[in-house]
């Protein structure tokens, strides 16, 4: 409760209306990228989950067990589709949490900033830039991963292991491309006890919020290696990112990308008859092997 007071505490109102008001006119104004269902894998899995229990088929066909989207956004939109049930209610309520998630990140900036440079104003500048360049995006986690990262961001610089653990859990969970910037303020912060008081105390503060961020991700972790054949760190998909990625016709840009929009299984129903068939853990190691040669 106590720190639940000094988290409400730290919201800097202001930039909390900042960046809610404007990923919320987005809509009105039409340059918001919402879109939900196929092809989207992260509310397709969501939709499965909500209709079946089961966590599976990203690609709008039968293909199994799935780790290629994070578990934690994944949940919350299929509690929103069971709560709400209608299309429509269901995209409005997940707009406007959207825009809240998007308002607090922009709003805690000020916090960190004086906990790191002992002054808020290098806060304040980057609320106002997160703010400003936020993208309503409710189909996918992003600003749920921004405000769990600066979360626990926060709890690593200034709390216990305890807190610094589980909140670099959930932010793992939710989204597994924060691993090597937690990993980073972790180590600064333990770099910063050794200098105060000695190694071991470093020590002290980085195993156990490692080993108890590590706990959180573990069932996940197991999981994986149950259902798909190998303990995938959270999501599975980096072979098929590469392998789409590794390509003479590859593009930087995400709309002129021919691999993602011919050799994806989301857009190409032979690749996803092949994840059907071998399985999205062998898939996504085969197609690993494939971009590395």
């Amino acid at each position: 409760m106590v720190y639940s007071m000094s988290a409400l505490r730290a919201i800097h109102l202001p930039l909390f209306l900042l960046g809610f008001s404007w990923t919320l006119v987005q809509f009105p104004l039409k340059i918001a990228a919402a879109g939900f269902g196929q092809p989207f894998e992260l509310t397709t899995v969501a939709s499965n989950l909500a209709e079946t229990g089961q966590f599976r088929d990203p690609f709008g066909t039968p293909t199994g067990p799935t780790a290629h989207v994070a578990p934690v956004y994944t949940a919350i939109l299929a509690g929103a589709i069971k709560l709400f049930r209608e299309p429509v209610s269901v995209t409005l309520a997940m707009i406007v949490l959207n825009a809240v998630l998007f308002g607090c990140s922009a709003s805690l900036l000020p916090a960190l900033s004086r906990w790191v440079y002992g002054e808020s104003a290098p806060g304040l500048a980057g609320g106002v830039l997160l703010a400003a360049s936020g993208w309503m995006m409710p189909q996918w986690e992003t600003a749920l991963s921004a405000l769990l990262f600066l979360m626990a961001t926060l709890a690593l610089v200034r709390n216990g292991p305890g807190r610094a653990g589980l909140w670099s859990g959930i932010c793992l969970l939710a989204n597994p491309a924060c691993l090597l910037a937690l990993t980073m303020v972790g180590l600064w912060r333990s770099w910063g006890s050794s200098r105060a008081s000695g190694a071991l105390r470093g020590r002290r503060f980085a195993i156990p919020a490692a080993g108890l961020a590590l706990a959180i991700c573990a069932p996940w972790i197991l999981r994986n290696w149950v259902e798909l054949g190998s303990p995938f760190f959270v999501r599975d998909n980096l072979g098929l990112e590469l392998y789409i990625s590794n390509q003479d016709r590859a593009s930087a840009e995400f709309v002129t990308n021919w691999p993602l929009w011919h050799l994806h299984p989301n857009q190409n129903p032979e690749e996803a008859t092949l994840v059907a068939a071998m399985g999205e853990g062998p898939y996504n190691q085969m197609r690993f092997r494939s971009a590395s040669e």
